[in-house]
């Protein structure tokens, strides 16, 4: 029981998309190995899809409710219209009890995609500005110009600001890539989705070291647009990419299923 119990969580876990890559290793060879395990994952993957399914387009309030018939059907053992949960039964698992406890992880499971899966909602959880590693804001005997108020202007928030001024010294000199990524950063951060996908597709075409980076911010950029058929095509080949953004592209990619 406890061994279930302790499979329960470590499935929750995966169907989240917040175990760790040896973890999600692991899961994956015992679901192709462990009959009983990849049965226990079926059953769990099967009451997400049957709420999921009962509840498009309902408020927190009715997903609730839905999860209460959800409860009334494993004390009951009745048969629903809306979530079939015969399974639960037939797969003959140890007791009620593990089943009542496969319904809660589910529940949560549930709850928390439906409160994430939105793309305004993903990307404000996966989006913060890049750092500003530019060295020129930093030297003190460099003339003031336009692109060393606009670095000033992106380190202090002032993105509005800091879009404005990169637009100005970049339309004089296109040259440099690192500024091209900046500013995309900036419209990223007002909302100008548009204008930040112009800007970093030319720098993940490049050569330049913040490619793999721009992809990352391209990917956002597509989700923030709403454009999800190019963010889901860029989020897979990030991640399988094997670099710092893989797992997060992995986990927004779980989230939009």
């Amino acid at each position: 029981m406890k061994n279930e119990f302790k499979d329960i969580e470590q499935l929750e876990r995966y169907q989240r998309g917040t175990c760790s890559g040896k973890e999600k290793q692991e899961v994956e060879h015992r679901l192709i190995k462990d009959e009983g395990f990849r049965g226990l994952h079926d059953d769990m993957e099967l009451m997400v899809q049957g709420l999921r399914r009962t509840s498009d387009g309902s408020s927190i309030e009715d997903k609730i409710e839905l999860l209460k018939d959800a409860f009334e059907v494993l004390d009951e053992a009745e048969e629903k219209e809306v979530i079939n949960l015969n399974s639960w039964f037939t797969r003959n698992r140890s007791t009620l009890s593990v089943a009542a406890t496969i319904s809660l992880l589910v529940a949560s499971v549930f709850i928390f995609r439906t409160s994430t899966t939105n793309p305004d909602n993903l990307f404000q959880n996966y989006f913060e500005p890049y750092e500003n590693l530019n060295s020129q804001l930093r030297d003190s005997q460099q003339e003031v110009d336009d692109i060393t108020l606009a670095y000033i202007a992106y380190e202090q928030e002032k993105y509005e600001e800091a879009a404005r001024l990169f637009e100005s010294a970049n339309a004089k000199n296109t040259e440099l890539l690192t500024h091209l990524f900046y500013q995309g950063n900036a419209y990223l951060a007002i909302g100008e989705a548009e204008k930040a996908i112009a800007l970093f597709q030319i720098v993940s075409e490049s050569s330049s070291i913040l490619q793999d980076t721009a992809k990352w911010y391209l990917a956002l950029s597509y989700l923030k647009a709403k454009d999800l058929e190019k963010c889901k095509e860029l989020l897979d080949k990030i991640s399988h990419a094997n670099n710092g953004f893989s797992k997060r592209a992995d986990d927004i990619l779980k989230q939009l299923k």
